[in-house]
């Protein structure tokens, strides 16, 4: 039996330009689907409210090189209207992918040369 690994992310691309991550760069995945709210009835019975919720990642901090003007480089992405190809790869080797957008507007933390993003996606996000 394997053992299930936990950890930081190791690198990500954006429209199939890399960037690495701080070795401590953890992130939340929501896969996509459906959310479930269940509310009773008066009659003693129960309904099951589906809300279909969006895929998304957040808390994905990337190293800045400012000599490859990847700020330029995000903030075009988050301009644009297209969703774009996203793709973590995590500390137990496993890597998602999925179509999303950056939905926040991108800022260099310059005391660690790091940028902290929002993705949100139109479809589920698949392990590869």
């Amino acid at each position: 039996m394997s053992a299930i690994v936990g950890g930081s992310v190791r690198e990500c691309s954006i429209k199939n330009r890399v960037f690495q991550c701080p070795a401590d760069a953890a992130v939340k995945i929501r896969i996509g689907g459906d959310s479930n709210e269940v509310v009773a009835t008066g009659g003693g019975n129960s309904i099951i409210l589906k809300t279909t919720m969006v895929s998304s990642v957040e808390g994905l901090t990337v190293a800045i090189d400012n000599n490859n003007d990847d700020m330029t480089f995000l903030q075009s992405v988050a301009d644009g209207s297209d969703y774009v190809t996203v793709t973590v790869t995590l500390a137990d080797g496993n890597t998602y992918s999925g179509a999303m957008q950056i939905t926040e507007p991108p800022e260099l933390d310059t005391s660690k040369a790091t940028c902290e993003l929002k993705l949100a996606g139109r479809d589920k996000i698949v392990r590869q």
